[in-house]
This record gives structure tokens, C-alpha cells and sequence, in this order.
């Protein structure tokens, strides 16, 4: 039977992180004192009456029908507590799922959640779990981020939760891939970009090599009109059966081990063929239609321009490990893809950037011998500030009669794409943007919306196994002509609202798919025209009234979806409140979750009478293959066995060139001196707590005091505990004009503690002494 432990968080600040890396990397020209709103590893301990672990489960069924999938998301909360819980719990979903309904079962009693504007949406939650009402929040955080809370979830309850969302899958090399991304990876957030309040970003992590603490399954059935030639799974190992040649199962057993990587399905068709074709759906919302036509099948190789590659490797603490040798070894394999005609250039980036040359080279065997020399030298480790990085990197002087090729290679755990992707558009025509995603569970929004904002492809390499198939399908891209300059034209039909809206340039054996709205019942002509290099390209569908009849679900919602993504890809270059009215007004008509409208589910019946429930965030595995890196430094340094003792300092570090020597201050040399609570069985108890946690406090105010103050100063702390064992009333006594900084961190610190209760269940008051130095 799999244990569930009670855990309490530990917070681990920038600083923690920052030296975590100085331990592991060197800090290159560029460097960056980071303040960062960061994730944080969970560790054993905690309250026995409370259930800090209500997930018990997560699992989905999938039905696929040619080249669209529908998905349900089932969570499975139990509170084995004592007293009534608030579970919020961060998962992913694919990038192009259409998210439409939202149900909870408590009991015999199901509840359909409705579409709000996300403002109503919490105004409604809030309201129920004050009145002591069961209830749920579906909220979108990043459009493949969604954040789950459940309130009110009683002592012994069982409420399930379910999410259905549609999505069309797009072949590549005339191979379909169903992804189903499991656990979300840490994100780095630095203070220079932004104070959105993205609390998100500070969710509780598992350290690496510790199993999810729910399980994750999977169901699946596959039907295609074509039969199916070969299917596989290399993430996972699930069961696969065909019924005949048209339809296969799927069964992944549920597991905690299963949920630490994106699920990903591939499967071919019979002859290598792809789905095209003309599908519609009437609705009272409109006509909708699909089209997916197969761009040119020969083979055409044309006289290219001499190409500058400029490659931006994230070597990042996320990266470390796996991720990194899977970037790696595709680096090697794109090296030697370049003819001595092109010229490259490397940029790493983390906390600061480095890089290869102060302009590009020629791809000689001599450049590329010393640029592979620096890759097997590079370390993961730091922050993750792509911004400055792809700035640097657009702003290289360009080389004469080049075409220039931006090539993105990271995990793309950060907090900014609103601002990369403002970045990349309003830089447009500077070069084109590929994007590689390297690792098992990379965020493939900022990865797929990077690629569509610099007019170029994304992929994902899951191992460094695909590392070699992934830098030859790259070289395909760049190397064959693509389908240019593409126009639609209808006859017989009118159609509108196409989406997208400015139809983008065709790689190598990638369909064309377009959604919009028609009117019309005739017999009908879809003209496809372009230019390849040996010309004019021309394909004609001819469309009978019998292929306007047909109906296919889920048209009208993958449309909206679409011009939805498109709308919040330009969020961030055009006036926000007209497109927030038009996402929103989408979201509404359509019954979607956006970032502005979210689904809410209230149980009416009063559940929870007098007693407020306690927040409980579910702590996530970190994703297979990253190191604990991404979120701080080791769990035994968090758990403050090895890291800012309260005895000591840490030993000062010597960095070798070109690093610069990291900033000095104070670093956490803060002691616990005497401590009065109470009787003294209590003080002993009071103090060993503090002890224990003072790590925490330490963290906190070598963060925030660094460089403001020069020789010793105290510190007296007092504050009363309340009946259940929390900390009310924090003052300060001290004459230092940093008074609010200490304070800030004192109170931050206290109130994550659970103090021993004296008996009689009375207040008491508790006073101790920070030492610096």
C-alpha cells in the first residue's frame, strides 16, 4: 500500500538557489543577482489531524477518431483528516485542448459547473466556502496550465472532479502523436519580470527520486478510417490491444511512477497516408468547417542562400541532468548538418550568458571542433533569464548574404512568454525562430507559441535517444523548400473568420489545417494555390452538398480555441483590454476556459458549519530526468542539514574566469539566541521547533539584508500562540532602520509554524533573540 506521508513546505529562497549554483557552475559575464518568486521542495513532518495529501488520483480516458481527440480528466480527492480541506492542486494540459465542461460528484449528488468571467468565477468560491458550501475552481494560469481548487472537502469525503477538453492532432513526417502532459514543471520567475501576481509559480515540488504522491492511469481507444500500421508509446509502457486494424486500446495501468512525464502516443497510418479532407459542423452558433490538405509530396531540393545559425542553449539548473546531454547530444547532431558555406554562433544562458564568439563563424571543422570542446565543458545550473538572452542574440551583428536562423533549445521552465513573445514579434524579419523542447515534460506553450511568433517549427526531443532523428528532421526544414505564399479560395460556399488568420509558410510534410465558418449548401470548390521553387503550386477539392452534410462534434469549440490562441499570442504586442473583451466574450459564448473566463461548481447543501478549511497544496513530482536543481538546493540542504547553518556561514567560494566574483553581504550568518515561552518543557519544545526551521529565517534575511548592514545586530522576536498552535501578534524590538525588512521576514517565517499547544488550550507568548554575526 502506498504511505502517504504528512509534509510541511519549506520554502527555499534565491539566495538558497543562487548558491546552489555557485556549488555547481560558473557564473558567466552577465550575471544576475536574482529575486524570484521560486518553487520549493516539500519535506516530511506536520499536523496529524490534518491531510495535506487529498489527491488520491488523476486519470484519463481518451477517445481518438481519426485526427481528433476527446479527452476526460478525472481527480479523485478523500480527505482522511480531521478537519474540513481546501485541496488546490496545479496541472498541465495540452496547448491545443479545448477545455468545455467541468462536473463534481460528491456522493450521489453531480454538479455541472458553469462558465464565469474569472473575477465571478472567484467571487462565487469564495462565497460558498464561507458559507460552508463543497465547491470547485477551474482556472487557467498559462494556456497549458490549469489550477484546481476544491473547498470545503469534509473529513471522510470522496469528491470526484472531471475536465473535458477536445483537440485536433496534427501529423508530422505522416506521424500523429497524442500528447498528455502529467506534472508541470518548475518555473524561474526573477524580479525583472514583473510583479504579476502569478502565485502559481510557488508551488510545492517533490526532490528528485521521489514518486508522485497520487497516481496517474490512462485509457484510450484509437478508431481511424484508415488502418492503423504501427502504434506506439515511448514514455510509458501501457498495455496495447487491436480489436481489428481500425481500432486499438490503450491501457496504462494507474501508478504514482506514471505521472512524472508527458504521456506521448504515435501512430501511422496504412501506406503512410494522412487524413485530409473537408469536415463541417452545423451548430446554432454557425457552420463550422476543417480543412486539412497534405502540402507538396516530391522531393524539391533548391539552391539555398549561405545560412548563419545562431543556436541559444538554455543550460539552466532545470536543464541539468538528462535534459541537458539531450541538448547536447542534438547540438553535435546539428553541428554537423552545417556546410563549410554556413557560418553558427553559440549563446548559452542561465543567470547570465555566454558566449562562443563575439561574431559568427564559418562552419569549418576547426570552428566546429571548438564549439563541441565548450559543449562538453557546460554544466547546468542558475536561473533561467531568456529574455536578455534571446535579446543578445538578435542584436549579434549579421553576416552579408546570410539567412539568419534562430534556434531555441531549452525545457522552457520560465514565467515570461508574454514577454518572449513580444519580443520575437516586434523582431520579425530579423530571422526566423525554430524551437526545440528537450526533456520529458517541457512547457510546450512557450516552446509551440515561440515557433509561431518567428515564423518557424517547433519540435520536442522526449530522450537524447531522438536526439539524432530530431537535428535530421531540423535539416529537413530548413534545407527544402516550403509551401509559400498560400491562398484559399472558395467557390460555391462563402467562408469566413479563418483561423489562422494569416496563413503561415509550409515545412517539410507538415498538413496544412484551417478552421472557419461557411455559409452555403451547393456543390462547392476549395482552391489551395502557392509557390514552391519550381513554381506555382495549385490543388482543387471537390466538395459534393453530401460533404456539407456531414457533421463532426467539437468543430465550433476548435475554432473558438483557435482564435482564442491567437488573440493571447498578441497579448502582449496590442491593446490587452480589446482582446481580453474578445477571449472573454469567446470564452463565454462557447463555454471554454480562458485566461479570463474560468468554471465554478457549488453544492448548495451546507456542509462545513462554522469551521473554515485549510489550504492544501498538492505537492508535484519533479518531472523524470530533472534535477533538483530547478527548484534549490538538495533536499538534505533544505532540510537544513548541510546548507546556511545556523552556526555558521557558508565557506566563501573562489570562481574561476570569466566568471565574476559573486556579490558580497550577508549570506545567513544568523544565530538563535534565548528563548522564553512558557514553562519550561514548553520553551524546550518552542525551541527545538525554531531550531529546526531556522534555515528558513536565515534564508529570508541573508536575501534581504544583503549588503544593507555592516558589523552585528539583535533582534528580539515576541509573539502569542494561539489555541491551535499558530502564531498571532508578531512584534519586533529594535532601533534599526531596517526594523520592516526583519519584521517581514520574522512574521513570513512564524506563520508556516505549527507551535505545541499548552494544556489548557490557552494563548501563551514566546520571545527569542536573532543574532547576527
Amino acid at each position: 500500500m502506498f504511505k502517504r506521508p504528512h509534509l510541511i513546505p519549506v520554502y527555499i529562497t534565491c539566495l538558497a538557489l543562487g548558491i546552489a549554483v555557485f556549488l555547481v557552475s560558473p557564473v558567466w559575464a552577465g550575471g544576475h543577482k536574482d529575486k524570484c518568486q521560486a518553487p520549493y521542495f516539500y519535506i516530511e513532518d506536520g499536523d496529524p489531524d490534518l491531510d495535506r495529501l487529498p489527491l488520491t488520483g488523476a486519470r484519463a480516458k481518451v477517445k481518438i477518431s481519426g485526427f481528433l481527440a476527446r479527452v476526460k480528466v478525472i481527480q479523485e480527492y478523500h480527505n482522511q483528516g480531521k478537519r474540513p480541506l481546501e485541496a488546490v492542486y496545479l496541472f498541465p494540459a495540452s496547448t491545443k485542448a479545448s477545455v468545455h465542461n467541468l462536473t463534481m460528484t460528491i456522493g450521489q449528488r453531480t454538479i455541472k459547473a458553469r462558465i464565469r468571467k474569472t473575477e465571478q468565477a472567484r467571487r462565487e468560491f469564495g462565497q460558498a466556502r464561507q458559507q460552508g458550501k463543497s465547491a470547485s475552481l477551474l482556472e487557467q494560469k498559462r494556456p497549458n496550465v490549469f489550477q484546481m481548487r476544491v473547498t470545503n472537502i469534509m473529513p471522510g469525503d470522496h469528491i470526484r472532479v472531471e475536465m473535458d477538453y477536445t483537440e485536433i492532432l496534427k501529423p508530422a513526417d505522416k506521424v500523429y502523436e497524442f500528447v498528455f502532459p502529467t506534472v508541470v514543471g518548475p518555473r524561474y520567475r526573477s524580479e525583472d519580470q514583473g510583479v504579476e501576481a502569478d502565485t502559481w509559480v510557488a508551488n510545492p515540488y517533490l526532490p528528485r527520486g521521489e514518486q508522485s504522491l497520487h497516481s496517474f492511469g490512462l485509457e484510450l481507444e484509437l478508431t481511424s478510417p484508415i488502418a492503423v500500421s504501427r502504434l506506439g508509446c515511448p514514455s510509458h509502457n501501457p498495455k496495447i490491444t487491436y480489436e481489428d486494424s481500425h481500432r486499438a486500446k490503450v491501457v496504462l495501468e494507474p501508478s504514482p511512477q506514471a505521472g512524472n512525464r508527458d504521456f506521448v502516443l504515435r501512430y501511422t497510418l496504412a501506406g503512410n497516408q494522412i487524413q485530409t479532407g473537408f469536415l463541417t459542423q452545423k451548430t446554432l452558433q454557425g457552420n463550422h468547417f476543417l480543412l486539412m490538405i497534405e502540402p507538396p509530396l516530391e522531393e524539391i531540393r533548391a539552391e539555398v542562400l549561405p545560412r548563419e545559425f545562431i543556436f541559444v542553449v538554455d543550460v539552466s539548473g532545470s536543464m541539468r541532468g538528462f535534459p541537458l546531454t539531450c541538448a547536447i547530444r542534438l547540438m553535435k547532431n546539428l553541428m554537423t548538418g552545417l556546410s563549410e558555406k554556413d557560418s553558427f554562433n553559440i549563446l548559452f544562458f542561465a543567470g547570465g550568458d555566454r558566449l562562443l564568439s563575439p561574431v559568427s563563424l564559418k562552419a569549418s571543422p576547426e570552428n566546429k571542433k571548438r564549439a563541441l570542446a565548450m559543449l562538453e565543458k557546460v554544466k547546468g545550473g542558475g536561473g533561467t533569464r531568456l529574455l536578455p538572452a534571446l535579446e543578445r542574440a538578435l542584436k549579434l551583428p549579421e553576416q552579408e548574404e546570410s539567412s539568419r536562423i534562430l534556434v531555441l533549445i531549452t525545457d522552457g521552465y520560465v514565467h515570461v512568454e508574454q514577454k518572449a513573445l513580444a519580443l520575437v514579434k516586434n523582431n520579425l524579419g530579423r530571422a526566423n525562430l525554430f524551437t526545440m523542447g528537450v526533456g520529458s515534460s517541457v512547457n510546450r506553450y512557450l516552446v509551440e507559441a515561440l515557433a509561431r511568433a518567428g515564423q518557424g517549427e517547433a519540435m520536442v526531443i522526449l530522450n537524447p535517444d531522438q536526439a539524432g532523428k530530431g537535428a535530421e528532421r531540423f535539416a529537413r526544414y530548413i534545407s527544402r523548400p516550403v509551401l509559400k505564399d498560400i491562398k484559399i479560395e472558395f467557390t460555391g460556399i462563402s467562408a469566413s473568420e479563418l483561423e489562422p488568420g494569416r496563413l503561415p509558410d509550409l515545412f517539410d510534410q507538415r498538413p496544412l489545417s484551417v478552421l472557419g465558418k461557411f455559409k452555403g449548401e451547393t456543390p462547392a470548390k476549395v482552391k489551395i494555390t502557392g509557390r514552391t521553387a519550381k513554381g506555382p503550386y495549385t490543388k482543387v477539392i471537390e466538395l459534393k452538398a453530401s460533404d456539407l452534410d456531414k457533421s463532426k462534434g467539437s468543430l465550433d469549440l476548435l475554432w473558438a480555441k483557435k482564435r482564442i490562441q491567437g488573440l493571447n499570442d498578441l497579448l502582449s504586442v496590442s491593446d490587452p483590454s480589446e482582446l481580453k473583451e474578445e477571449i472573454t466574450g469567446l470564452g463565454l459564448k462557447y463555454n471554454l476556459l480562458t485566461a479570463f473566463t474560468s468554471f465554478v461548481a457549488v453544492d448548495e447543501k451546507i456542509r462545513a458549519k462554522g469551521e473554515k478549511p485549510e489550504v492544501v497544496v498538492q505537492p508535484l513530482p519533479l518531472p523524470r530526468g530533472v534535477e533538483n536543481s530547478a527548484v534549490g538546493p538538495s533536499p538534505a540542504m533544505a532540510r537544513g542539514k548541510a546548507f546556511l547553518s545556523a552556526a555558521r556561514a557558508p565557506r566563501p567560494m573562489v570562481l574561476t574566469q570569466p566568471a565574476p566574483e559573486p556579490a558580497t553581504g550577508i549570506v545567513g550568518n544568523f544565530r538563535l539566541g534565548f528563548v522564553q515561552a512558557g514553562d519550561q518543557q514548553n520553551r524546550r519544545k518552542v525551541e527545538n521547533l525554531l531550531r529546526r526551521k531556522w534555515n528558513l529565517l536565515a534564508s529570508c534575511l541573508g536575501h534581504s539584508l544583503q549588503n544593507k548592514i555592516t558589523g552585528s545586530e539583535k533582534w528580539v522576536v515576541t509573539f502569542t500562540v494561539n489555541r491551535k498552535g499558530k502564531a498571532e501578534i508578531i512584534q519586533l524590538e529594535n532601533r534599526s532602520k531596517n526594523i520592516s525588512i526583519v519584521l517581514s521576514c520574522a512574521t513570513a517565517f512564524l506563520k508556516k509554524l505549527l507551535f505545541p499547544a499548552l494544556n489548557p488550550r490557552a494563548r501563551y507568548e514566546v520571545k527569542f533573540l536573532i543574532n547576527l554575526n
